[in-house]
């Protein structure tokens, strides 16, 4: 009988967990925001109350409490200002980070030591999202969702979800972004956000959002450069990530047809020629639906308008990185995976030389009747 009971006793001690914490007693940073600035580290780190994420109360309606904290600290060295924020509570941890957002300082100047302390760091996933600002950031770390109140639902801890609505930018995770800028003549893209008061508002003030305004590129060895929205328009449609994207077509400066497009695809070929030559072929297939329109145009005209618009936004987008010596579709990238040795030769000539070709192949699919071939009032 003795035996029995050392035997239960030695079992409960075994099962014991002493140093165990409960969760809700955890305090997990959830984004963090690093940027360099007079030769010191900024760090920003946002916590959240995971109570609102689990439904608040039984009415479904947001709690009146602070839902987010946000942590600052500062030092010359990356690591003793991650120190100075980790050490201000026993029970921080970094082990389920979701969002990196970068300053321009550290873009520019310092992104190596960043990503080698993350890759270093034991408690750091290597999945993380990846976006930039130039903002301060701790008003973007601030910025909450109105109704819920909760950054969880955030365009920078929930990406994924606004780019299926609104193809414009494709987010990028930590891990590709370290691949990307070390790997030969690959470039990677980092969504830029920005806060706008322009959008929503309640009966009391403006409430301020974060939307993406554009996207610094990195390329190893080259100088950053930052673009804007508008510039980049080409990239949604040299990406067969795009899931759906709006289009805006004008006969005159009066009337105008709205379409949404899904899913391109790409078909991407290089030639290199003796005289030093270099020819990038993009031919582009995809689907649109007509979703708005206020003049009747046969369908096979708005087609054609399409595919001119298309061909345009893509060139344009491919000139505006020439002229920063961006390869801003990867084409190079593309060639050197496909074929090295003409990747090679290509490289030893200057990226100005390059010419684009772009040959677009559009489809109406839905004109928003059962049977129709034109578009009308």
């Amino acid at each position: 009988m003795n035996k029995v009971i050392c035997f239960i006793l030695c079992l409960c001690l075994l099962c014991c967990a002493c140093d165990g914490r409960r969760i809700q007693d955890m305090l997990f940073i959830y984004a963090l925001g690093v940027d360099y600035k007079d030769g010191q580290y900024e760090v920003n780190g946002q916590i959240m109350n995971y109570a609102t994420i689990a439904g608040g109360d039984k009415s479904g309606t947001p709690q009146e409490t602070d839902n987010l904290w946000i942590g600052k600290s500062k030092d010359p060295i990356l690591e003793n200002a991650l120190y100075k924020l980790r050490s201000s509570s026993d029970t921080m941890s970094f082990g389920h980070l979701n969002t990196f957002i970068f300053g321009p300082g550290i873009l520019k100047d310092k992104k190596k030591v960043v990503t080698d302390q993350i890759f270093r760091s034991r408690s750091t996933r290597l999945t993380p999202w990846l976006f930039a600002t130039n903002e301060s950031l701790d008003k973007v770390l601030s910025v909450s969702q109105f109704l819920t109140k909760t950054p969880y639902y955030s365009i920078y801890n929930q990406p994924k979800e606004v780019y299926k609505q609104d193809s414009f930018i494709p987010p990028i995770r930590i891990h590709r972004f370290s691949s990307q800028i070390n790997e030969p003549d690959n470039l990677a893209i980092i969504p830029t956000l920005a806060i706008t008061k322009k959008t929503w508002r309640n009966e009391k003030k403006d409430i301020p959002q974060l939307y993406v305004s554009g996207a610094y590129t990195l390329q190893k060895s080259k100088p950053t450069h930052s673009f804007s929205l508008d510039q980049l328009k080409g990239l949604r449609w040299v990406s067969e990530q795009t899931v759906d994207t709006p289009i805006y077509l004008s006969k005159n400066k009066k009337e105008f047809l709205t379409l949404t497009a899904r899913k391109p695809k790409l078909n991407i070929q290089t030639t290199f020629e003796k005289t030093g030559k270099t020819n990038h072929i993009i031919d582009i297939d995809l689907k649109a639906e007509l979703v708005q329109t206020d003049v009747t145009v046969p369908a096979e005209k708005i087609e054609r308008m399409l595919e001119k618009k298309i061909r345009d936004e893509v060139i344009s987008t491919y000139e505006y990185g020439k002229k920063r010596d961006v390869d801003i579709f990867r084409l190079r990238f593309h060639t050197y995976q496909k074929d090295t040795k003409m990747w090679k030769q290509i490289m030893k000539t200057p990226l100005a030389q390059d010419i684009l070709i772009v040959r677009v192949h559009a489809e109406v699919i839905n004109t928003g009747y059962l049977k129709n071939d034109t578009f009308s009032e």
